[in-house]
């Protein structure tokens, strides 16, 4: 047996999963924010720490990983 629902029902069951959808993706974006971030800390770490360059190339190479942190 089907059951009928008002107007009012569906509009209220579509903000609450506009909500949730918003907590979604809201939630997934900082975890991707977070783990981008961290990926850069690690290989600007290497850079530094572990790859044999010149200074005028770490220094490039770190300007681009620092903004790309920063636009995060």
């Amino acid at each position: 047996m089907r059951k009928t629902v008002t107007k009012s029902e569906l509009e209220t069951t579509v903000a609450e999963l506009e909500n949730r959808v918003e907590t979604l993706v809201s939630t997934a974006t900082t975890t991707a924010t977070q783990s981008t971030g961290q990926a850069l800390g690690r290989l600007r770490w290497r850079v530094v720490e572990q790859l044999d360059l010149t200074n005028e190339a770490r220094t490039t190479i770190l300007a681009e990983i620092d903004s790309m942190i920063d636009n995060l």
